[in-house]
């Protein structure tokens, strides 16, 4: 999991956010109720606005795909988690996940190996993994090395198969070559006789799920 705590957040909001977007970080930060989290979502909202969506260069987290709003977002929910009774905070987690536009499912997927106490937040990301959006299924897909590092065998084997359905490269789930089992092997192959059947190409990337078995 990612060992980045909030100063190092505060940091990279710092170097890679607009101009102001520290300061405006601080405030917000500052400004966090835990006993009334409604106000958590507008925050949410305004990270894209208030900080920018620069890229974070490669090796500045360890994991991909990373936004100077991720950073804010991941920021303010990390706050909430050191303020909040867990249970509030989890849940309140849950609802931002859901009713959030794309834009925050994203940062929320992302952030998720910084939060604290993962198991009690596996469930809303299995549900996350439901998502018809390819940008939102990336982040907890792609780069990520929550689901690896805590998904059950049947729901790791399902959001593999999604990525595979999906044309989602699977070389690019974090952690995938020590979960590899039999088990999803053969439901790869099922589907793969599915698409045979009926006449429809085989995704490249089942043969790279035997390969990756056979090498270890």
């Amino acid at each position: 999991m990612l060992d980045v705590g909030l100063q190092r957040l505060r940091e990279l909001v710092a170097v890679h956010g607009v101009p102001g977007a520290e300061a405006w970080l601080d405030t917000a930060l500052d400004a966090i109720d835990p006993d009334a989290l409604s106000g958590v979502r507008v925050l949410l909202a305004r990270c894209a606005r208030k900080v920018g969506d620069a890229p974070l260069p490669v090796g500045e987290l360890e994991a991909a795909g990373w936004t100077a709003r991720d950073v804010a977002r991941a920021a303010v929910v990390v706050r909430v988690f050191e303020r909040a009774d867990l249970e509030v905070a989890v849940t309140a987690y849950g609802q931002w996940l859901r009713r959030g536009e794309q834009g925050e499912q994203e940062s929320l997927l992302r952030m998720l190996p910084l939060l604290p106490d993962p198991q009690r937040l596996v469930s809303h990301a299995v549900e996350a993994c439901r998502t018809n959006s390819e940008v939102v299924f990336r982040a907890i897909a792609c780069g990520n090395p929550f689901p690896a590092a805590h998904f059950p065998d049947d729901n790791f084997n399902q959001l593999v198969l999604k990525a595979v359905f999906m044309n989602v490269p699977v070389g690019e789930i974090d952690g995938l070559s020590g979960r590899v089992t039999a088990e999803l092997l053969r439901m790869a192959d099922d589907f793969a006789a599915e698409r045979t059947a009926a006449a429809r190409p085989v995704p490249t990337d089942i043969g790279l799920l035997h390969q990756l078995l056979e090498s270890r």
